[in-house]
This record gives structure tokens, C-alpha cells and sequence, in this order.
């Protein structure tokens, strides 16, 4: 299940960055992200509140520094970090 868990983090990290691109292009783009933390969280048994859902976003926002995480290996890492840091709110 990690694995499976793993791949929905990556998925919205790299949507996170796309979307992210998009907005700073002027282009309204917010509609498009996939919703992933809501099943993430369920398969994790983190309660799916906005407080929790703030700090998701925030762990993903790391990503935005596009030399530091401009690898697949580097986005790997950040989302098992990411994973790390939410399995310490269950």
C-alpha cells in the first residue's frame, strides 16, 4: 500500500508544479488538481480536515524549487518525505 500511496504523492507533486507554472503564466488553472489527498489520507487514517489538508499542500510546495527537486530521484525523495511527515499526524 506505501507504494500505491507513494505514487498518489508523486502524482500531485507533479500536478502541484504544473499547476503552479500555469498560474505564474496568468493562465487559471487551480480547477485542475486531482484530488488525490483525499484518498491518500483515507488510506493513510489521517482525518481529512482543512488543517491537515493545508499541511499536505505545504509539504507539496517544496517542489516548487525546480533545481532542487528537478529529478525523478529528487521527487521520489520528497515523496516519501512527504509520506514521513503525514504518517507522524495518524
Amino acid at each position: 500500500m506505501k507504494t500505491n500511496i507513494l505514487s498518489l504523492i508523486q502524482d500531485d507533486i507533479k500536478i502541484s508544479r504544473l499547476i503552479g507554472v500555469l498560474e505564474n503564466l496568468d493562465i487559471s488553472a487551480g480547477s485542475y488538481y486531482l484530488g488525490n489527498v483525499t484518498v491518500i489520507f483515507s488510506l493513510m487514517g489521517i482525518s481529512n480536515t482543512e488543517q491537515n489538508q493545508e499541511f499536505y499542500q505545504l509539504l507539496l510546495e517544496q517542489a516548487d524549487d525546480l533545481e532542487k527537486y528537478r529529478t525523478p530521484e529528487a521527487l521520489s525523495k520528497l515523496a516519501e518525505e512527504v509520506y514521513g511527515r503525514l504518517g507522524e499526524r495518524v
